[in-house]
C-alpha cells in the first residue's frame, strides 16, 4: 500500500512541477504598466513595490494601448527628501532609454542616457550608453556609445 500510495504522491508532484514550468511562472519577473497619464502599457521586467516607480513614453501606442514605435521611455522612483525638516517624498528620474518598442517591450538596439552626476557639482553633459534588447530584456551589457 506505501508503494501506490508513494508512486501516485511522486506522479501528483510531477505533473504539479510540469504544470507550473510549462506556464511560464518562472518565465520573467515583470509586469506591464501603466504610464502616468494611463493610456500607454510599458514593459516592466523589474516592478518594485506598488506605487514606487512611474513611467512616461514619448513615442505612439498600438490598437491595444500597447507603446509601439520609435520614442523614449523614462521611468521615475519614488524618493525620499535628503532633509530632516521635510519629510517629503518625490518622483525623480531613475532612468530614460530610447529605442523601438514592439507590444509595450523594447527591441533591438537601445540607448540609455545617465544625465545624474557622479558628483554633485559636475555639470559634464550626459553620458550615453547603448545594448541590445530582445523581449524587453536586455541581452549584453551596457556599452559606452561614441556619438
Amino acid at each position: 500500500m506505501f508503494v501506490v500510495t508513494y508512486s501516485r504522491f511522486l506522479f501528483l508532484c510531477s505533473g504539479l512541477l510540469l504544470f507550473v514550468f510549462a506556464n511560464g511562472a518562472y518565465a520573467d519577473d515583470g509586469t506591464y504598466q501603466r504610464t502616468q497619464d494611463g493610456t500607454t502599457l510599458v514593459w516592466n521586467s523589474h516592478p518594485g513595490p506598488s506605487g514606487s516607480e512611474a513611467v512616461e513614453w514619448s513615442g505612439h501606442q498600438d490598437k491595444d494601448g500597447y507603446a509601439t514605435g520609435d520614442g523614449t521611455v523614462t521611468w521615475y522612483k519614488l524618493d525620499d527628501s535628503k532633509y530632516t525638516f521635510k519629510k517629503k517624498r518625490k518622483l525623480v528620474v531613475a532612468s530614460r532609454y530610447s529605442g523601438k518598442m514592439v507590444r509595450g517591450k523594447l527591441e533591438g538596439t537601445v540607448l540609455r542616457e545617465d544625465s545624474i552626476p557622479l558628483v554633485r557639482w559636475q555639470t559634464n553633459p550626459p553620458r550615453k550608453f547603448h545594448a541590445t534588447f530582445v523581449g524587453g530584456n536586455r541581452t549584453g551589457d551596457w556599452v559606452p556609445d561614441s556619438n
